[in-house]
């Protein structure tokens, strides 16, 4: 079982080929959903405060708009 769902995920991002963002869309459009969730919270634990704090005010705009 662990085989066939190893076969199903993207694996670990690899080294961005023009960009981060570029690498970071490109591997999230291959990732699953546990994936994703993984490594954005291991991600967003490691943002200082400040950070999270402009990252959130971010995504609110988007969503208001």
């Amino acid at each position: 079982m662990a085989a066939a769902l190893d076969d199903l995920s993207a694996g670990m991002p690899g080294a961005p080929l023009f960009s981060y963002m570029d690498q970071a869309a490109w591997w999230s459009d291959l990732a699953s959903k546990p994936e994703l969730k993984a490594y954005l919270l291991a991600c967003w634990t490691r943002l200082s405060p400040r950070v999270q704090d402009d990252f959130l005010r971010f995504i609110e705009r988007r969503a208001a708009a």
